[in-house]
Order: structure tokens, then sequence, then C-alpha cells
């Protein structure tokens, strides 16, 4: 699942940590076009498998998405 951290009447941050109470095996990653070391870190710490920076080309998400599937398949 992707999930932007900046979205209209709703925090990402708070959004994470909702998603993860329901699932707590879901596979999260985070884009923003804030790309602030301290935000990367604090999604990473509540739980996201992993951040993109905005703009990213399609294959980067792929590539990112791909290794998160990977992980949660125990495939590396």
């Amino acid at each position: 699942m992707t999930l932007d951290i900046v979205m209209p009447g709703l925090d990402g941050m708070s959004a994470l940590e909702q998603i993860l109470e329901f699932d707590p095996d879901a596979r999260i990653v985070v884009v923003s076009a804030l790309n602030q070391t301290k935000l990367i870190s604090e999604a990473i710490r509540r739980g996201a498998q992993d951040f993109i920076a905005k703009p990213f080309l399609p294959e980067q998400l792929q590539q990112t998405m791909d290794v998160c599937v990977g992980a949660c398949l125990g495939v590396s």
C-alpha cells in the first residue's frame, strides 16, 4: 500500500498508525514531496516499510513495491 503523508483533512502519520492497528502485517510505503530526514525517520519508526520522495519515476515505485512484497513473502 502507498500512503501520502500530506492529504486534505487527514494526517498521514495518524493514518499510518490506524492502518497498522487494524492490520499489523500491512506493508506501507510512504510517499511525500516533503523529503525531510526527520519525516522519513518518523514514518519508518511508526511502521512504514519504506519512503519514496515525490516526484518519483514509475520504475522507482515498482522496485520499492517489489522489495516490499518480496520481504512479505520471504523472497530476497
